[in-house]
């Protein structure tokens, strides 16, 4: 029997940019949670439309005394990761539960998400399931729930940069320590979840609930989860863009490592795996990236150079049948279309 913790203090870091058609639920599903006594930090990056009117309106119709409300209005676009940074800093709770402006958390979301952190220490970050939803809140997919849950770790030679797991953080929470050991995040291009991922699994380890935690929205307007349309040239642009984000993770993660190494939270040998399993995931996706876009062929090779290095003959023979083939590209970009439109990668 896992021994229960007294109840820390819950943080919640709640997002928005220009999400004026969301925004309203959005806030509401913040504030109606069953959890009391948490904190309800709203931070926005200088909306250019109606979305900061609609909080001041939302937050003097829908009062709780028990939720401490902190309001951070940017004063100019200072883009996600500095957003993110800045509303860390002024979080006071043990537990940070990141929300979005154009999503719906579940009402328990809060409750659950604090109940699993109290069963062990051990847990550094919590997430669970998503019934995706278009611009109208109407369900596209329904992921099937079977009341289980999964716990990722980093093995002593581990071969993925997540164990396993993928980042999601529509639906995530994790430990403010992964904020006060790591320190804020670099500038970059990265997202906040793929970097807390790694942090967590630095620390501890990682629990997936198979339970519907949140309505994520898909819509264009969204960074990660656009609609996708693999025959529209706007979308494939903006998911190349995507794509090649994903080659550019490893800076931050490096960093994180190494600080983990320093402070003697991890061996040398895993310090070594972990930059070694990181480059090879940053060069898988910038030559999955090269290969949709059928770059000049001296590119092209420069990038399959840095996987045959790494020894990924196998992937860079894949991506060689993509560069070549005008069809598989195809076959790559509905499979794509789908996945982005349907659940999160």
């Amino acid at each position: 029997m896992i021994k229960v913790t007294e109840r820390p203090k819950l943080s919640v870091l709640f997002f928005t940019y220009n999400h004026q058609n969301f925004i309203e639920n959005a806030l509401k599903s913040a504030l109606s949670q069953s959890l009391t006594g948490y904190e309800l930090i709203i931070s926005d990056d200088f909306s250019t439309d109606n979305t900061r009117a609609i909080i001041e309106t939302v937050l003097q119709k829908n009062v709780r005394k028990d939720i401490t409300i902190k309001l951070n209005f940017n004063f100019k676009n200072k883009g996600l990761i500095t957003t993110v940074n800045e509303a860390m800093y002024l979080a006071k709770g043990e537990i940070f539960v990141l929300m979005s402006g154009d999503d719906i958390s579940k009402q328990h979301r809060l409750e659950k998400t604090l109940k699993i952190f109290q069963h062990s220490a051990d847990i550094q970050l919590v997430w669970g399931e998503a019934i995706r939803i278009d611009i109208n809140g109407e369900p596209l997919y329904t992921p099937r729930i079977n009341s289980t849950y999964t716990i990722f770790s980093y093995s002593t030679w581990t071969k993925n940069i997540y164990a396993g797991s993928y980042p999601f953080g529509a639906s995530a929470a994790f430990r403010s320590n992964l904020f006060n050991i790591f320190g804020p995040m670099q500038e970059g291009q990265h997202g906040e979840d793929n970097c807390y991922w790694v942090r967590a699994l630095l620390l501890g380890k990682i629990y997936f609930q198979s339970e519907h935690f949140v309505y994520w929205r898909i819509h264009n307007g969204s960074i990660s989860n656009h609609v996708g349309d693999f025959k529209n040239e706007v979308w494939r642009s903006r998911h190349l863009a995507w794509m090649e984000k994903h080659a550019n993770f490893m800076p931050q993660w490096r960093a994180d490592i190494i600080k983990a190494y320093d402070l003697n939270l991890i061996s040398w040998i895993r310090k070594t795996n972990l930059i070694f399993i990181s480059k090879r995931e940053n060069a898988t996706w910038s030559l999955a990236a090269s290969s949709l876009k059928a770059e000049p062929w001296t590119v092209w090779w420069q990038k399959a150079f840095r996987l045959l290095i790494l020894f990924r003959t196998c992937t860079v023979l894949r991506f060689l049948k993509v560069r070549i083939s005008q069809r598989c590209r195809d076959r790559l970009w509905i499979f794509w279309a789908k996945k982005k439109s349907c659940r999160a990668v």
